[in-house]
């Protein structure tokens, strides 16, 4: 899969891309929060979520180095504002 997808916790969201969709679930690798860009953990954080918590599918996402492990989100506050409502409607 390709597909980046933002998910909601009570406290925070994370940009993650989708690496299988499984029956009500998608097995993700989450990406570390920095100062304006994401980054890979080390070691990687993956982790079977539960599909309900995607509230924002199809992020636009791209490197932010040559090494590919550093990543910018296209339209933040725009998924930011996505959240807030989410965590309104469901938390």
């Amino acid at each position: 899969m390709n597909e980046w997808v933002a998910v909601a916790y009570e406290q925070d969201f994370f940009v993650v891309p989708v690496e299988k969709l499984l029956s009500s679930k998608a097995r993700v690798n989450f990406l570390a929060k920095g100062k304006g860009s994401f980054s890979w953990p080390h070691p990687r954080d993956k982790d079977d979520i539960n599909a309900k918590f995607i509230f924002s599918r199809n992020v636009e996402v791209t490197k932010a180095g040559q090494d590919g492990t550093k990543f910018y989100v296209k339209n933040l506050q725009s998924i930011k504002d996505k959240f807030n409502a989410f965590c309104c409607e469901y938390f």
